[in-house]
């Protein structure tokens, strides 16, 4: 499920604007629609919705590399998204449904994709 507030490249305008960066995102670059310029988060992939997340999610565990994600609606708060990034491996915004559940999901395919 998709939000009515942001549509296609409005997410990544929105994520961009709050974490203070640049949209970056490009055919074939793996998934680094983000670069935050930070050690530990160096990028992230936008995407709005879980099934979109879903695909990006299983084309890592066959390329077995990890991009961290933001899903759905953006937080007001950069410091919010990033400690769930560092935590989940992800931001899931609260317009997703099972979020808990799906943040754990996601912090396990990190771990796979890094061993």
């Amino acid at each position: 499920m998709t939000t009515k507030r942001f549509v296609g490249d409005d997410f990544e305008e929105a994520y961009a604007k709050i974490f203070n960066c640049s949209v970056v995102g490009g055919i074939r670059d793996g998934g680094k629609d983000l670069e935050l310029h930070r050690a530990s988060i160096p990028f992230v992939q936008v995407k709005a919705s879980w099934r979109g997340a879903y695909e990006f999610l299983c084309m890592s565990l066959h390329r077995k590399h990890f991009i961290p994600l933001c899903i759905g609606e953006p937080s007001n708060s950069a410091e919010e998204m990033i400690n769930s990034i560092v935590k989940f491996g992800a931001w899931i915004g609260k317009d997703i449904a099972k979020r808990d559940e799906l943040l754990i999901a996601v912090a396990k395919i990190r771990s796979l994709c890094a061993a």
